[in-house]
């Protein structure tokens, strides 16, 4: 084996080192990609759960202020129902003492013809016997009111 001999193998020794180092640097540098590519989806999992955890927190807090509110308004359409209630019973109870009292000023009514009916009778009785009646009642309708409010 001769020196170039030699210096050839020595040559294609260092090539080969060199390539095997530069291998070597590939897969480091392939490592440390793959590394930093799990490192960002990490992080970025990361972001995503602590954003999906914030989202959720205001979902829940909005839920608390809703279901607040909406038992609030609950509790408000309970109350006017009760109060409805005892409107629909005061109406029934006014209702019926509007009958009672159209039912009494009819029987008012009809007692007021009779006796104006009686008084007239009356009237003419002391006029026929040629006498002057100490007291006669204004004219009168029920359609009209006086200035008197009669």
């Amino acid at each position: 084996m001769s020196i170039a001999d030699i210096l050839t193998a020595i040559g294609n020794l260092g090539g080969l080192f060199m390539g095997l180092i530069s291998l070597a640097a590939l897969a480091a540098d392939r490592r440390k990609r793959q590394a930093e590519a799990k490192k960002l989806d990490a992080e970025a999992n990361k972001e995503e759960s602590d954003a999906a955890q914030k989202v959720s927190l205001a979902a829940g807090n909005l839920v608390e202020i809703y279901d607040k509110r909406l038992c609030e308004l609950e509790k408000r359409l309970a109350e006017q129902d009760q109060e409805m209630v005892e409107q629909a019973a005061r109406i029934r109870a006014l209702e019926e003492q509007v009958r009672k009292q159209k039912r009494l000023i009819q029987r008012f009514l009809t007692r007021i013809t009779y006796l104006m009916s009686g008084i007239d009778r009356l009237l003419h009785q002391i006029v026929e016997l040629e006498a002057i009646p100490a007291w006669k009642p204004d004219d009168w309708s029920p359609e009209e009111e006086g200035d008197d409010g009669n």
